[in-house]
This record gives C-alpha cells, sequence and structure tokens, in this order.
C-alpha cells in the first residue's frame, strides 16, 4: 500500500418503493412523473438507437445522468447511489429512498409491526442480538437495475466480509454470499460497481492480501471472481483508484519490481469489460485520484494538489485549478468541479477551464457532493451559530441553483412506513 495514497482511500468510499404510495394524491403525482419521464427517455433514447459500439451494444451518452449498472463516480461517501427516480442513501444505521418527485424520503422497511432496529428489519444495519453485541458495519452501497447490494462485515465473525441483497421496494432481503476475510481489523471500501460487476483489489489468499493480490471483478448475478491483472510478482502492490466509463474499467497499478522496493512501476490500465482486453493507457504515470470527463479525457489531482485535465490520446496535461498544499476533496458531476478544503465551511464550484461558478455554504456538514441534479450534505446548519446536536438530517440542493445568491435547501424529511 502506498502511503501517500492512505490519505485518499476514505474517498473510496443506483428503483423505486411503492409501499409508501398512501394516497391517491401521492399516486397521481407517481403517475404523472413516470409518464413525463418515461416521454422523455424514449425520446432521447430513441435518438442515441444509431449510436452502436463495436460490441454491438448501444452507447449510452448521458454517462453522468444514467445510474442503474453504471458507475457512479460523483459521491464522496460510498453510502448514497443515484436511480432514475430518486437516491437509496444509508442515514446512519438506517436505508432511505429519497423520491424527488414528492421531495421526501422513505425507510426501505414495508412492514408496519418492524421495530426497526433489529437484524429482521430489511432497513437496518446498527447493532441487534442479545445487549446489542452484534453490529453490522456498512461498507459499501451499490444499486443494479434489479436490487441494492450492501457489503457489510459482521462485528460477531470479526473480518469475515459479507453481500447483502434487498429488493429495491425493501419487501425482502437476503444474505448473498460470502466475499472475503481478512486478518486486520480494516474496512475501508475499495470497489467500484459498473455493469453488475464489482472491480477492485482481491487477495490471492482469502485471508491475507500480503501473499499477492490482483486486480478482478465479482459478478453480481454469477457469484464468481475473475483475475484482470495479476500482480503476484510485485511487490508492495497497490491497485487503486479504480474507475468505470462506458464498456471500460480504468485502473491504477503499483508494484515494485525488487524486494528492496527501489524499482516502481506505476500505471494507468483500461478494461475493456465485454471482449477482456486489458491495454496500458499511461505507464509511468501516478495521482492521488482520478476521474473520466468522456472517451478522451480524465482529470486527476496531482501530489501538489492541483487538479489537472490529461488528454488520454496525447498525454497532454493542463492544469484546472492550482492549488494549496493542504488536504482536501474534489467531485466532478459531469458539468462542474467541486472542491472543499479540510478547514473551510463552504464548497466552491469550477467549471472545467478553472473559473469559479459559485460557493456553497455547508457550514460543518458533512459532503457527499452529488451527481448532476443533486448536491447533497448530512448534518448541515442554517447558520454559523447554531450548535451541533445529536441528529443527522440530510440536506438536498437542487444544482440549478448553482450560481444564483439565493440557496434553497431541501430537507429530507425521513418517513417511517
Amino acid at each position: 500500500m502506498k502511503i501517500w495514497n492512505l490519505a485518499y482511500l476514505v474517498w473510496k468510499w443506483r428503483g423505486m418503493p411503492t409501499t409508501y404510495m398512501k394516497t391517491e394524491e401521492d399516486m397521481k403525482k407517481i403517475i404523472l412523473v413516470t409518464f413525463i419521464v418515461t416521454f422523455i427517455s424514449a425520446t432521447l433514447f430513441a435518438c442515441d438507437k444509431e449510436k452502436v459500439s463495436e460490441t454491438g451494444l448501444t452507447k449510452i451518452e448521458s454517462y453522468y445522468q444514467y445510474a442503474d449498472n453504471a458507475y457512479q463516480p460523483y459521491w464522496s461517501s460510498d453510502a448514497i447511489k443515484k436511480v432514475e427516480n430518486g437516491y437509496y442513501y444509508f442515514n446512519c444505521d438506517m436505508l432511505y429512498f429519497f423520491d424527488t418527485a414528492l421531495e421526501k424520503a422513505f425507510l426501505l422497511c414495508p412492514s408496519p409491526d418492524c421495530t426497526h432496529s433489529d437484524n429482521y428489519c430489511n432497513a437496518y444495519f446498527g447493532s441487534f442480538g442479545e445487549d446489542f453485541s452484534n453490529i453490522f458495519v456498512t461498507f459499501g452501497l451499490e444499486v443494479t437495475d434489479a436490487y441494492l447490494y450492501v457489503m457489510t462485515r459482521e462485528e460477531s465473525e470479526m473480518n469475515d466480509f459479507y453481500l447483502y441483497r434487498i429488493n429495491k421496494d425493501g419487501t425482502k432481503r437476503e444474505k448473498l454470499c460470502y466475499l472475503y476475510s481478512t486478518d486486520s481489523n480494516w474496512y475501508m471500501y475499495l470497489y467500484t460497481m459498473h455493469e453488475k460487476y464489482l472491480y477492485g483489489n482481491f487477495p490471492k489468499n482469502e485471508r491475507n492480501y500480503d501473499d499477492g493480490a490482483y486486480f478482478g471483478r465479482y459478478g453480481l448475478e454469477n457469484n464468481q471472481t475473475e483475475v484482470i491483472l495479476d500482480m503476484s510478482d510485485y511487490y508492495g502492490t497497490d491497485i487503486s483508484f479504480t474507475a468505470g466509463y462506458g464498456e471500460f474499467i480504468y485502473f491504477e497499478a503499483t508494484g515494485f519490481e525488487d524486494a528492496e522496493q527501489t524499482k516502481l512501476v506505476s500505471r494507468i490500465y483500461r478494461y475493456h469489460i465485454y471482449t477482456n482486453a486489458l491495454e496500458i493507457v499511461f505507464d509511468d504515470f501516478i495521482c492521488n485520484k482520478f476521474q473520466l470527463v468522456d472517451d478522451t479525457t480524465m482529470i486527476f489531482m496531482d501530489f501538489d494538489y492541483n487538479i489537472l485535465k490529461k488528454d488520454l490520446e496525447t498525454g497532454k496535461e493542463t492544469i484546472i485549478i492550482p492549488t494549496p498544499k493542504e488536504f482536501f476533496s474534489y467531485s466532478f458531476d459531469g458539468l462542474y468541479l467541486y472542491t472543499k478544503f479540510e478547514y473551510e465551511e463552504d464548497v466552491k464550484v469550477y467549471d472545467l477551464d478553472g473559473n469559479q461558478i459559485d460557493s456553497i455554504d455547508i457550514y460543518g456538514g458533512n459532503i457527499f457532493f452529488g451527481d448532476s441534479q443533486y448536491f447533497f450534505v448530512q448534518h448541515r446548519y442554517d447558520s454559523k451559530e447554531i450548535e451541533i446536536g445529536n441528529e443527522f438530517n440530510f440536506y438536498a440542493l437542487p444544482k440549478e441553483q448553482i450560481g444564483s445568491p439565493n440557496k434553497e435547501w431541501i430537507v429530507l424529511e425521513e418517513v417511517t412506513q
């Protein structure tokens, strides 16, 4: 593991429930929104049908708008994912669905008699058992067109990791399968989901990453693991910063050729998810974090904390945002770049030419960033005078307000079934 990547692992951190359709008014709203979305989608996809890739699959051009099955690079947390009509997210130990048409968040448990406090609740991933001796520790929330997936470790089985599958309406939850185990007590989420596969760094020995590692993928439908790049001939390997885009997975792989760890090899690879072709995009290249803008461009952060654009064909680099040497996080939603410095109370918004568009006050909230539609913050305050409380509310800011001096936040009213 590269020492300089440790500080950034925290960044490695997608349908509609029907049980909350309580009134006729709710039904009318949903039917109207569904009709509008269906009409627009049909029109857009009719225009895109001629754009067919070499594999014969229709390309989805609006990459950052698309959700189900696709990698979502714009979040700073693994606890939230987008779907066509809303967002699934964890607030503390509870799993919710934020309906963007109703502007309400619903606990993903349809049972009227549930206490929402034990492992029998489909939306609860907290302490349970006698004297609450067992506890789920969630690591990743992923969404396909059919299910939600949660990777979790159960405290009673200290370092054994399992995958749970949940129906999108919350009516069923099942312990799907065992994934892997580790000797040490670490719990970073190091996986990227794209097209119904989990991509990431897998240990060759199920309990020991030091015994060799490989970059591979785990099939959510077939429960099988496939090797993509074997790194067992290298020393001190680190396979990180994985990004899905269309028919490809991009990832950074580093390792030393010698046991003394003096000859470092660091590359950006591109893997075709249908043909299994693997190629080197950039050799002798290393960064803190990268993200694809389109088929020809990626953005990345270097070790001086600058954010740059890099041409995938020519390798030319251009600084977008020069920054001081201090810890911060960033996100790109397909249009704007968002940056948050460690000790600042706002998020700055830039275009890809480095022009500042806006500044969003968050007053110490936990940033989730967001897609092209909403910006999310957990535990935000309306002013700096409000003291920190015990409630962890979620807030959403429609991004159509970016550039406007007045911001009207949506408080995600969380409703129990």
